[in-house]
């Protein structure tokens, strides 16, 4: 049987889903490089599951695009896999993020302000000149 033409509404599905995680991804590493100079720390499990879906979801919008099918598919038991492994490295890093701020503060190199916040250095302005 011949290949249809136009590709079936769950590819259309699947090939916009994983375009969307790519950019995502790509997002979630810029954010992440903005939390890096923020806390002056490195969320190497977040850099990890960034990069890793990112590149699974590359594989994946390569392999729906091909029209002349040149590159295999991934076998699903392996997407699945890679899938709980990005999963669980997203958890990860989102448990370091979320206990960041808390970590920071129990080591008293925290105030609980960005160092870089307009609000909090035109309080400490407004303190300086008042007093």
């Amino acid at each position: 049987m011949a290949r249809p033409r136009l590709p079936s509404a769950f590819a259309v599905t699947l090939l916009a889903t994983r375009a969307v995680a790519m950019v995502l991804s790509a997002l979630v590493i810029v954010f992440l490089l903005y939390m890096t100079i923020v806390y002056a720390k490195t969320f190497a499990w977040a850099y990890t599951a960034a990069a890793l879906a990112l590149c699974l979801d590359t594989a994946e919008v390569t392999t729906l695009v091909d029209k002349d099918r040149n590159v295999p598919r991934l076998h699903w038991a392996a997407v699945f896999a890679l899938e709980l492994l990005v999963l669980g490295l997203h958890v990860g890093g989102c448990l370091t993020l979320a206990f960041a701020e808390l970590a920071a503060a129990q080591g008293g190199e925290y105030d609980g302000f960005y160092a870089a916040d307009p609000y909090r250095i035109y309080a400490l302005a407004a303190q300086g000149s008042v007093g």
